[in-house]
Parts: C-alpha cells; sequence; structure tokens
C-alpha cells in the first residue's frame, strides 16, 4: 500500500524530544538477551509509547497491567503475534522496578536450549552471590516454545527463591491449555499464570493503527534529516481497513 506523509519543518535533533533508547542501553529487534539499566529519562520514553500505542486498550487490561506494576507476582504477557507482549513486559518492569534494576530476557524461540541453560545458569550464580542487593526482571519471551527439558530449568530458576527477582513471560498460547494437552509443564504453567496480561489483537483495535504509524513514523524521524508530521487519510484509510 503506497503511503503518503505530510511534510513538516526540519527538527533540530539535539533538541527535539525522541522516541529513542537512552544512552548506553541495549535495545534492538534482533537482540535475543538484552541487559538495561534503568535512567528517568527511559522510563518516560516508555510510559509515553505505553499510553500511546494502548490508547484504546480495555480497561480491564489497563487494570491487570497496573496490578502487575503494583505487585511482584510472576506475571504471563499473552497475545497474537504483534499485540505488543514484550513491549509491555517491559514497561512494566520500568514502571515497578528501582533505578538499577536490570532486565534479562530469555528467547525460548530462538535461542537453542544449551545456550539457554548456561544464561539461566549463569544469571542464577550472579544474583545469588549479589545476596539481594540487586532488582531484577527475568523475561522468558515465548515461553509457550520453551522445550520440555529446557522447562525443568525455568521452574527450578522460578523456584529457587532468589531475592530482588520478577519472573515475567510472553506467550501466544494459554500456557494452562498447553499443559492440559501435555505439551507445558503443569506446576511452570501455574506459577507463571499467577497474573496473567491478556492482549486483544489489532485486528479488535483498528482505532489504534492510525497511533501505531504515528509511532513508527517518529521512529524514522528520529533518524532522518527530513521531518514528516504525519499520514495522509488516503493513506490511513486501506490501512485501517486492511
Amino acid at each position: 500500500v503506497p503511503i503518503s506523509c505530510i511534510d513538516s519543518p526540519v527538527v533540530d535533533p539535539a533538541t527535539a524530544t525522541r522516541w529513542t533508547a537512552s544512552p548506553g542501553s541495549e535495545v534492538g529487534a534482533s537482540q535475543r538477551i538484552g541487559h538495561l539499566t534503568r535512567d528517568r529519562r527511559t522510563l518516560a520514553v516508555l510510559d509515553r509509547r505505553l499510553l500511546t500505542l494502548l490508547d484504546t486498550i480495555t480497561g480491564q487490561v489497563r487494570a491487570q497491567i497496573a496490578l502487575a506494576c503494583a505487585n511482584r507476582v510472576p506475571t504471563l504477557i499473552l497475545g497474537a503475534e504483534g499485540t505488543g507482549r514484550r513491549h509491555v513486559a517491559r514497561t512494566i518492569h520500568y514502571a515497578r522496578s528501582e533505578a538499577a534494576a536490570e532486565l534479562t530476557e530469555l528467547d525460548c524461540r530462538r535461542l537453542p536450549p544449551d545456550a539457554q541453560r548456561a544464561e539461566l545458569a549463569g544469571l542464577v550464580a550472579r544474583l545469588q552471590a549479589a545476596e539481594g542487593d540487586v532488582e531484577h526482571t527475568l523475561m522468558f519471551e515465548h515461553v509457550d516454545e520453551a522445550p520440555l527439558d529446557v522447562q525443568v530449568e525455568l521452574i527450578a530458576t522460578c523456584e529457587a527463591g532468589i531475592a530482588g527477582l520478577w519472573i515475567c513471560g510472553t506467550a501466544t498460547e494459554a500456557l494452562t491449555k498447553l499443559a492440559a494437552a501435555g505439551e507445558f509443564r503443569d506446576d511452570l504453567a501455574c506459577l507463571l499464570a499467577t497474573l496473567v496480561v491478556e492482549l486483544p489483537p489489532l485486528s479488535d483495535r483498528p482505532e489504534d493503527v492510525p497511533l501505531l504509524c504515528q509511532y513508527f513514523l517518529e521512529t524514522f524521524n528520529a533518524t532522518s534529516e527530513r521531518q514528516l508530521a504525519g499520514f495522509t487519510a488516503e493513506a490511513l484509510d486501506p490501512l485501517t481497513l486492511y
């Protein structure tokens, strides 16, 4: 679909407010395991993204996200591909953690099982040595696709009683449903599903399409000399009706 944008005056990147990661943060779509340290600018960026991307989301989901931010219980972010599961998990982490808290993302889909086990072992050893002095979030991304042998390590990590550790996961399939079919450990499914944040698909939220388009446009503006203010109706209508 051809997209037509509206030009805006050139903005000085040194003074403009952009949705970019703070210096030193390791943020990237191709990154499988990331260690992020929060500062005030990063928190403001993520809060702004959340309010924009989830503008028309239901009140129930907003309440679930707020509950996850206020508690330390394991949390599962459930939704179809493209609903922003990883982003919501990160936003909850930054909203609820101390300033020096770290985030480790373990991609259960793309990372080889041996690498997953090695990463978990190293993280557990480091956090146990810290004796609770470090706040940490461990995100199991695509946890519903974790091999059964890796699930043994995941449940051991969750039950290790490590001080300062918050566990969350993202999935496209309900873990309790997979457990009932014998495709997922029942104990791990129950633990991760202590609190479930279920995100509706974009097909149920067509009003969010313009907001998402504007978000990607702002991302483009952050690295481009040409600054664009928005989209024409002729460009947005086919995207909204797709």
